[in-house]
């Protein structure tokens, strides 16, 4: 247990020290074409405030099941909503429970469907209780590490 606790105190360290040093690079560069490479917390042409993980690309499956049988397949996840295919006839507001599994990691929260495009929706998180925003920010870890896209000032 302790372990684990260790792992997650030294995760979180070096995301925020390496997000604080990325912010100040992000800042020095002047040209937009060359910031859009770059994550940063916002995109002006979509506002997108999290990075997104498309599941074609991860390597450890990740699951999301729901009761009502809205979402076909889950395409991408952030911290702030997921991008799914559907079946079902969606309207912009919907609620969906959803439960996510990746790992030893389970989530269960809801999704407000923001955007749809004949079969492709768009849903934010909605209602987080802290414990949950903190399992979402703690899956975004472990997606960044498992896929060797964390980059820490202790990585080569």
């Amino acid at each position: 247990m302790m372990k684990k606790i260790f792992l997650i105190i030294l995760i979180l360290f070096s995301f925020f020290s390496t997000t604080a040093m990325f912010a100040q690079e992000v800042e020095n560069i002047s040209d937009c074409k060359t910031r859009k490479k770059y994550y940063s917390l916002t995109d002006n042409e979509d506002e997108r405030r999290y990075l997104r993980f498309s599941l074609k690309k991860i390597k450890k499956p990740l699951t999301c099941q729901n009761s009502t049988g809205d979402i076909k397949e889950l395409i991408d996840i952030s911290r702030g909503g997921i991008g799914f295919s559907t079946s079902n006839s969606l309207g912009i507001g919907d609620i969906i429970p959803v439960r996510i599994t990746y790992a030893d990691v389970v989530i269960d929260a809801e999704v407000k469907v923001v955007r749809v495009d004949d079969n492709i929706a768009g849903a934010e998180f909605t209602n987080l209780e802290k414990s949950v925003r903190n399992k979402l920010l703690y899956l975004s870890i472990m997606l960044e590490a498992d896929n060797n896209m964390l980059v820490t000032r202790f990585s080569t």
